[in-house]
């Protein structure tokens, strides 16, 4: 072994880029974004983020989703639906949204949990939203709503990218279904 980190909450995996190894974990009332030096361990950045997530079945409070790293971009999807975005090199916040609460999305037994896509410029999320806003796309640079369509609810699935001839196609398993989806 080579280094360990202590970390609070959560089921997130970390996420790799270059030299850093980007976590992503709950602390007291807080969801933590954190970027390690791969060689070391040693703390880079960090941001926080007031979360209000308590849980239903499962105790622990701790985000679900893997962190997307994307370019100079970190995007993060907190245990209440939150999504999150910080610059990589920094973790300067670049937007926040509580978009499981603004879409009228249900946090389900164990809290928000699909891991976003990042295709492109977009961001989609499987929020599980009400009136039409199932699925949803959120522009990268600003975090405003794309396009949201269907009335899916949200899985603990992540989607995947996938090509059919030259198209790309974005992949969901949702809580019942498979739904494929243009990116764009």
């Amino acid at each position: 072994m080579r280094w360990r980190v202590p970390l609070g909450e959560g089921y997130a995996g970390p996420a790799v880029a270059g030299s850093r190894v980007v976590v992503f974990h709950r602390v007291a009332d807080g969801e933590r974004v954190e970027a390690l030096d791969l060689a070391s361990g040693k703390r880079l950045w960090k941001a926080d983020f007031a979360t209000n997530y308590r849980g239903g079945i499962d105790p622990d409070h701790g985000p679900r989703c893997v962190p997307v790293i994307a370019g100079d971009a970190v995007v993060a999807y907190g245990a209440a639906g939150d999504l999150h975005c910080v610059a990589l090199q920094d973790g300067s916040v670049r937007g926040s949204r509580a978009v499981l609460a603004e879409l009228q999305g249900d946090e389900g037994y164990f809290g928000a949990g699909s891991t976003p896509l990042v295709v492109n410029d977009l961001v989609l999320v499987n929020v599980g939203g009400r009136n039409g806003a199932g699925l949803a796309a959120f522009a990268l640079a600003t975090g405003k709503t794309v396009w949201q369509t269907g009335d899916e609810d949200a899985s603990y699935a992540a989607p995947t990218l996938a090509t059919r001839g030259q198209r790309s196609i974005a992949v969901f398993v949702t809580r019942y279904h498979c739904v494929a989806v243009e990116p764009s």
